[in-house]
């Protein structure tokens, strides 16, 4: 299941959406239920390997680039120090807002056989801290916590991710380039359905993951920028096989016509070691003397157009190849192909967030059932319809719907998420 974009529907707040996935995410993670938060195919769990195995067994994860950061920031201010000094903001400027909506789900564990449909509520808080500083520095903290209840599945009840995120970035006008860190922390906590494979019949999968990031930007030139970031980060599980330590290396160039469009390319790649999971061979069997280890590499190129201008606001778009291989049999390759579009739209006090998600994985070494190569489609798509009532308060109505595709029977189901619901954006 892939990452949805997500986006702040008034351009009045501090704060857009989007930063809540810096990971998983990790945002870590989504959005038809919890910010897009992957399916357990993703976020693989130790009791569910006999699934999960046939799956990525890595994380694709959703990162944000400082330049997008600044822009969730400033707009598109582009030298966002000299905004900062030009506004002379005070020395710490809080942002924080809120949301509470009610909704219904008609598979809210990914049930592939066993269906169960909940209605829930869900809640949303975020607090943002941003210091000036110097004029050629910038700090924040961010803390993000999103969850659902559902009312109909009294076992498995709450679901939800919890992100603390912090950085410093210093900027030197006269080299034309920002240094920074990043340190993150998210902890990710959903329900999943496993009766179809004879396990349990509902696991919950949790993690928390921590993330070291240090990034570089350079500006080229007057249109073109060089963005560098690598990572390092330790994620734990409650089932200790499936903790791992992973280290990324990303390497983005990107050009801007300073007005509205800008387009971007970009290569990245990750090496896995997992503390306990058993490597497979490509029949499947698991060879109780090998630990699993990955790596993974891709390539993307992107256009994002952002207008003052009504109806259209935004519209961006991202093509995407991945190959992921393991240090064995090569029961876990694959190669994936990845489309991502959103629009945002608006006309007076309405706005309309359209997302679409498409990806085909094919795994070269491993089989279905029906002994044809593995292969797994992924949609997922995303409406939102929101209408501002005030300055502080606005009201939502929005679908999220995912579905896996597969030639392998247990691979395959289908979600929807409808809710509606008021947000508090002071």
């Amino acid at each position: 299941m892939d990452i949805q974009f997500s986006y702040s529907l008034f351009p009045g707040t501090q704060l857009n959406s989007k930063l809540k996935i810096f990971a998983f995410a990790s945002v870590m993670f989504s959005s038809s239920h919890l910010l897009g938060l992957k399916t357990f195919e993703e976020r693989q769990g130790g009791e569910a390997q006999e699934k999960n195995s046939i799956l990525n067994p890595t994380t694709e994860e959703s990162e944000i680039s400082d330049d997008e950061i600044r822009k969730l920031l400033f707009g598109e201010e582009s030298n966002w120090y000299q905004f900062i000094e030009e506004e002379k903001l005070p020395l710490w400027i809080p942002s924080y807002s809120g949301k509470i909506g009610l909704g219904y789900s008609d598979n809210p564990k990914y049930g592939s056989q066993i269906r169960e449909d909940s209605t829930y509520w869900e809640l949303e808080s975020e607090f943002f801290l941003l210091s000036q500083g110097k004029p050629n520095s910038m700090t924040y903290f961010y803390l993000f916590g999103e969850g659902k209840r559902f009312t109909n599945l009294p076992e498995h009840h709450l679901s939800g991710i919890l992100l603390a995120q912090a950085e410093h970035t210093y900027n030197s006008v006269q080299l034309g380039m920002d240094l920074g860190i990043r340190l993150r922390h998210t902890y990710f906590d959903q329900v999943f359905d496993l009766s179809d494979l004879g396990l349990p019949y509902s696991l919950h999968i949790r993690s928390n993951k921590s993330e070291f990031i240090p990034h570089f930007s350079k500006e080229l030139t007057n249109q073109i920028s060089l963005l560098m970031q690598a990572s390092m980060g330790k994620e734990v599980y409650q089932k200790e096989a499936e903790n791992n330590q992973e280290n990324r290396a990303s390497f983005k160039l990107e050009w801007r016509d300073h007005k509205s469009i800008s387009f971007y390319g970009g290569l990245y790649g990750s090496l896995k070691n997992y503390k306990h999971r058993t490597l497979r061979n490509d029949q499947g069997i698991s060879q109780v003397d090998k630990i699993l280890d990955t790596s993974k590499y891709g390539i993307t190129v992107a256009m994002e157009g952002n207008w003052d201008s009504k109806p259209l606001e935004e519209i961006k778009l991202e093509l995407k190849y991945e190959e992921l291989t393991d240090n064995g049999g090569g029961y876990y390759n694959y190669d994936k192909y990845i489309l991502r579009t959103s629009t945002l739209l608006s006309w007076q006090d309405w706005n309309l967030g359209l997302d679409l998600s498409l990806s085909n994985a094919l795994y070269p070494r491993r089989s279905s059932d029906q002994g044809d190569r593995f292969e797994k489609m992924s949609f997922a798509n995303g409406i939102e319809l929101a209408h501002l009532l005030t300055e502080d308060w606005s009201v939502y109505l929005k679908w999220n719907r995912e579905e896996d595709i597969s030639n392998e029977q247990s691979f395959e189901y289908f979600s929807n998420f409808f809710s509606l619901g008021a947000r508090w954006h002071p």
